[in-house]
């Protein structure tokens, strides 16, 4: 990985810390399996945890974002053997730690679809959809957030744009976030 990446499925091309917001005080579901990336938002069923974002969430800083979680510090033999800690295994947000949301309009970041496979070892690596190109997703089309992956904006609504696209193909997404 690169840096700036955070999973085989997300990372940052433009991360300037004069247009990215973050807030980081609230935590991942007790019970979650939410990859780094995604859309989130402060639950306010659940005060102090996060939960993810409803279809045509939009960024608004400190409350709804992309997750992050910056746990490198907590592993140990105690949660998880280091034979295991890889590119997936690092992608995927600890429950109930921790977390940070964050964005801000210019930001520039990336997605990649990854198709199921099992490990040499016999794990098993669950697909992983970020985004779909149906509709004919182009550069300088918006995007916007479904409830659980990336999808072309409506023609006719700019409800909901999460970004605009700056770079497309069949399994990567590249966007520049709207807030």
């Amino acid at each position: 990985m690169a840096a700036g990446d955070y999973a085989a499925w997300f990372g940052f091309r433009r991360s300037d810390e004069t247009l990215r917001w973050t807030s980081g005080r609230d935590k991942t579901p007790v019970a979650s399996g939410l990859l780094i990336g995604t859309v989130v938002t402060i639950d306010p069923a659940s005060p102090g945890y996060l939960k993810q974002a409803a279809k045509n969430a939009v960024p608004v800083a400190g409350f709804t974002g992309l997750l992050l979680q910056e746990l490198e510090w907590e592993l140990s033999i105690y949660g998880t053997e280091a034979q295991y800690v890889d590119s997936i295994a690092r992608g995927i947000a600890k429950a109930n730690r921790p977390s940070v949301i964050t964005g801000g309009a210019g930001v520039k970041v990336w997605f990649k679809n990854i198709a199921g496979s099992t490990r040499i070892d016999g794990r098993v690596v669950t697909a992983r959809t970020l985004f779909v190109t149906t509709g004919g997703l182009a550069v300088g089309n918006t995007v916007s957030w479904d409830g659980g992956k990336f999808v072309k904006t409506g023609q006719d609504s700019t409800s909901g744009v999460f970004g605009t696209v700056t770079a497309v193909s069949s399994s990567i997404l590249e966007i520049v976030l709207a807030a």
